[in-house]
């Protein structure tokens, strides 16, 4: 079991299982996708309050 004391991580041992690589891959996905949707969110509050601003 991953994260046990005396186990291999991991970051030290390869994981070759399909299915867990596209698990991963759809987290990482979701992830970049929230950071996307917030970045989107923080440029277009920072044009508006420039906009309002003036």
């Amino acid at each position: 079991m991953p994260g046990l004391p005396g186990t291999a991580t991991t970051m030290t041992q390869p994981n070759h299982n399909p299915n867990d690589v596209a698990a991963r891959r759809q987290r990482a996905r979701r992830t970049a996708l929230w950071i996307g949707g917030i970045a989107v969110l923080v440029y277009v509050g920072f044009i508006a309050l420039v906009g309002l601003s003036k």
